[in-house]
């Protein structure tokens, strides 16, 4: 069966999402683009939430201590890409520490948990991949 094109589900589980993420159909279209870029199908699930979900996570899954900005669980199907969860109370305070705009950032993040999806590994290949597909966005309005 050939794979379908990306479809998108967000969860926000989150009920102090900053404002740029209030714009759910704005969100969406975002992360299409990006998963356009790299040619990646099938379904993806986002969930937005913050740092205390995301450290139990982070513990129960890679047995590591404490919250982290991103977190991506590739799919186990043919049709499902995987899951994203992005703590928005770490994005705001990384954005904060990087001085960086929190919209670019948070973009930044949800590019970083898409290309785990897809079988990047940090490193290189993975950051210029990560600028590039951010530029792309910006140009196209995303940001």
């Amino acid at each position: 069966m050939p794979m379908r094109d990306i479809r998108i589900k967000i969860i926000p589980d989150y009920n102090k999402i900053i404002p740029f993420l209030l714009d759910m159909r704005k969100l969406k279209k975002c992360i299409k683009k990006i998963c356009e870029f790299i040619d990646a199908k099938g379904y993806l699930e986002v969930k937005l939430t913050k740092d205390a979900e995301i450290e139990k996570l982070n513990k129960d899954f890679l047995k590591l201590e404490g919250p982290t900005n991103v977190l991506s669980f590739p799919g186990d199907e043919q049709d499902f890409l995987g899951s994203i969860c992005v703590s928005i109370d770490a994005i705001k305070r990384e954005a904060d520490l990087y001085m960086q705009d929190p919209k670019e950032y948070f973009y930044r993040m949800i590019i970083h948990g898409v290309l785990h999806l897809c079988g990047f590994e940090h490193g290189d290949v993975m950051y210029n991949t990560t600028d590039s597909i951010l530029a792309h966005i910006k140009g196209v309005g995303c940001i």
